[in-house]
């Protein structure tokens, strides 16, 4: 089994990866406002984007190995 991979390497990892990530959900709440500006009904709209982001998180976590806590 190989070591792990230096405690830096991670960091940055980890910081790229929550960057991404929230760049992501940020954006696309931005552009459903942006598509929608005048839909009271705004949440609903948003919370389908949160179970495919939460589903994009999954199968990355899938392919590198990596399993948040839930």
């Amino acid at each position: 089994m190989t070591p792990p991979p230096p405690l830096p390497r991670r960091l940055l990892a980890e910081l790229l990866g929550s960057a991404f990530l929230a760049a992501v959900v940020i954006g696309s709440g931005i552009a459903a406002q942006q598509l929608s500006p005048h839909d009271i009904g705004l949440p609903g709209v948003l919370l389908p984007h949160s179970d495919t982001d939460h589903a994009r998180v999954d199968h990355l976590a899938g392919v590198t190995g990596d399993r948040a806590p839930r």
